[in-house]
């Protein structure tokens, strides 16, 4: 799930450099929509990763 993590990582900078670069705001919704799944899945790999050490 981190490299996943990653690649939506890449995949936002490249849509914040187009939204700065084309001033339209669908590629800010669809960076916003981005970063929140990229965040879901960090997220879910730190709980299972705790939950591996218990």
């Amino acid at each position: 799930m981190l490299v996943a993590a990653l690649v939506l990582a890449f995949i936002g900078f490249l849509l914040l450099v187009a939204s700065i670069y084309t001033g339209k705001i669908i590629f800010t919704f669809a960076l916003i929509a981005v970063v929140i799944v990229g965040l879901i899945l960090v997220l879910i790999d730190m709980i299972r990763g705790r939950g591996r050490r218990s």
